[in-house]
């Protein structure tokens, strides 16, 4: 579902075009679909070839990654756990940040939580991390993305989800 995009020309580097992407997720038949039984991994390259041309005309592309990657075993509905593979293709794709505040985080639990973090870091993309509490979100916030146009300055995102649980603050 696209929620929101503004195209302007290449030329003008006063605006920056975005693309807001989601719910990104993944069911079992996806999850048995995408896996190559000769490399024992998952490619999502066919799933996301016809889009890959409108998520990169966009400056910036946002997606709201519904899911955990949490390892295997893989599954869909009702608790979303994906392999590695598809950030690799959501970011060939021309996906620039992700979202991760969801109702879907916590699928896997704390541990499927830390590793979706992890994997996020080690591929390298921007993303809204999982805070406890309000304080602890300062060190995150703003998610900062860069985009070549203008010249790799930063564009700081300030994308807030308030999860608010008893007093915490």
């Amino acid at each position: 579902m696209v929620l929101f995009t503004n195209t302007v020309s290449a030329q003008d580097t006063t605006k920056l075009s975005l693309l807001f992407i989601g719910d990104i997720m993944q069911h079992d038949t996806q999850i048995a679909a995408a896996f190559d039984p000769i490399t024992k991994k998952h490619n999502y390259a066919e799933c996301f070839q016809h889009v890959k041309p409108v998520f990169e005309s966009a400056d910036m592309t946002i997606g709201n990654l519904e899911l955990a990657l949490g390892g295997p075993p893989y599954h869909g509905y009702p608790n979303f756990s994906a392999p590695d593979e598809l950030v690799e293709t959501l970011i060939w794709s021309g996906v620039d940040v992700l979202v991760t505040a969801n109702n879907h985080c916590l699928d896997r639990g704390k541990k499927g939580l830390q590793r979706t973090v992890a994997v996020l870091d080690t591929f390298g993309i921007p993303h809204t991390r999982y805070v406890r509490r309000l304080r602890a979100s300062r060190q995150y916030l703003p998610v900062v993305a860069r985009e070549e146009r203008f010249q790799n300055k930063p564009v700081e995102l300030h994308l807030w989800h308030e999860w608010h649980r008893g007093n915490e603050t």
